[in-house]
């Protein structure tokens, strides 16, 4: 809370804020690159941690097709609602588990339940 509420602070602040301006573009990139990075490798670390089995066919497509659409800049519109980025990675996970978890049930995959 403290962070949130110093940045918030910190952003009303116009010299700050001109401060902030003088980094250069190169730098914020790299920063934002590393940030990025970090929340790809933390995400990655919890399934590990979590010990996911990748020797499943089901965990390969399911990570390989929700990292994809996430990263993808793919996007979905349904009226007037735009699904994008990690929001459509989220709901297209969750569908495919859906799919997969019903398959499993009629037996129609190769895979046994546990």
């Amino acid at each position: 809370w403290c962070a949130a509420g110093l940045a918030l602070i910190l952003s009303l602040c116009p010299k700050f804020g001109a401060i902030i301006n003088t980094i250069p573009a190169g730098v914020l990139g790299g920063v934002t690159t590393l940030l990025y990075g970090m929340i790809g490798t933390s995400g990655l670390r919890i399934l590990v941690d979590s010990k996911v089995d990748y020797s499943k066919n089901r965990n390969q497509m399911l990570t390989s097709v929700i990292f994809v659409t996430g990263l993808s800049g793919a996007a979905l519109r349904i009226g007037n609602i735009e699904l994008t980025g990690m929001v459509l990675a989220c709901v297209v996970g969750m569908a495919m588990s859906l799919v997969f978890y019903v398959l499993d049930r009629f037996k129609l995959t190769n895979d046994q339940v546990e």
